[in-house]
């Protein structure tokens, strides 16, 4: 999934600043084509156009106010996976294309992963605590723009040892939007009993928060032989459903989802991004970086 720079969407306006001394003059056309994850893919061509076709256009291409927020879960992330050149490069071509990215299953004790993420320029990161009751721990990661305001984050207090990793929820602002976006990553053979107990980790959200703007995501688990009680949930809103495959292997299953809590007319655009721009039609690479595929929402903050 590739997003249309900022350089070119200012392109028009900066050459329109060097002046016009003729009507005939050469600009960039921008175009939009659907690509293959269901996301916008930008071309360029040149063609000539009179003074006032250009105006026209130059009034139209104005900068986009809309946000990708995604979710992750990236295989065992751990110390050997990131010592893989070619798949910690592939890896971090696609988590810089978010604005807000929750990655699940960081496992990793060396504190290896979290420093490197750390380490990316224009890029800030808060993470939970390692989760799990097995020795095989977990982390989750929120990975976010340093233009985007963060608040602060709290897991869930799990009294009743329901979760195997307890949910971990972070507030945000993007201009004069604020919301909770909380992520999971639900035990598998449990699936049932974690989804139906998300009901009580929004009420302590609204607590904790006092905010109703909540979205879930995560690696649910929310499909095939592990879930199927969506009407335990009727309140809320799984923009990402059953029909979609989020795995990167031989399942077709969505056991990655989005859910909105409360209904949000900010959101333009929901799916599952095929990493086509970042592997190709490498099958290899592609499992080696995870067996889940990413999957976005796209918020569009100024369209209320």
């Amino acid at each position: 999934m590739k997003r249309l720079k900022w350089y070119h969407k200012v392109a028009i306006t900066s050459f329109m600043a060097l002046g016009l001394s003729a009507c005939n003059s050469y600009v960039a056309k921008i175009g939009v084509i659907p690509s293959p994850s269901g996301l916008e893919t930008v071309i360029e061509d040149n063609y000539r156009l009179e003074t006032n076709e250009l105006e026209e256009k130059i009034e139209i291409q104005k900068p986009s106010k809309e946000y990708t927020i995604g979710s992750f879960n990236i295989q065992v992330f751990g110390k050997s996976k990131a010592s893989k050149e070619n798949v910690i490069n592939v890896i971090t071509d696609i988590i810089t294309d978010y604005d807000i990215l929750a990655i699940q299953e960081v496992r990793d004790n060396s504190g290896t992963v979290i420093e490197y993420l750390e380490s990316i320029p224009n890029f800030d990161i808060s993470y939970s605590e390692r989760l799990g009751r097995s020795s095989s721990k977990e982390q989750y990661v929120f990975f976010y723009s340093e233009n985007i305001i963060s608040g602060e984050t709290k897991q869930y207090p799990d009294v009743n040892d329901v979760f195997e990793r307890e949910p971990f929820a972070q507030k945000f602002t993007i201009q004069d939007y604020d919301f909770v976006l909380v992520q999971i990553h639900v035990k598998p053979t449990d699936a049932e009993n974690e989804i139906n107990a998300l009901p009580d980790v929004v009420e302590w959200i609204f607590k904790e928060f006092n905010d109703k703007d909540i979205y879930i995501t995560g690696d649910l688990n929310a499909d095939c032989n592990y879930f199927s009680s969506f009407s335990a949930l009727p309140d809320y809103e799984w923009l990402i459903d059953e029909t979609i495959d989020t795995t990167t292997k031989g399942t077709d299953c969505a056991y990655d989802r989005f859910i909105a809590v409360t209904p949000s007319s900010y959101i333009v655009r929901v799916g599952v991004d095929n990493l086509q721009d970042e592997v190709g039609n490498d099958q290899e690479l592609l499992e080696d970086v995870s067996d889940h595929y990413p999957i976005y929402m796209i918020l569009d903050i100024n369209q209320n």
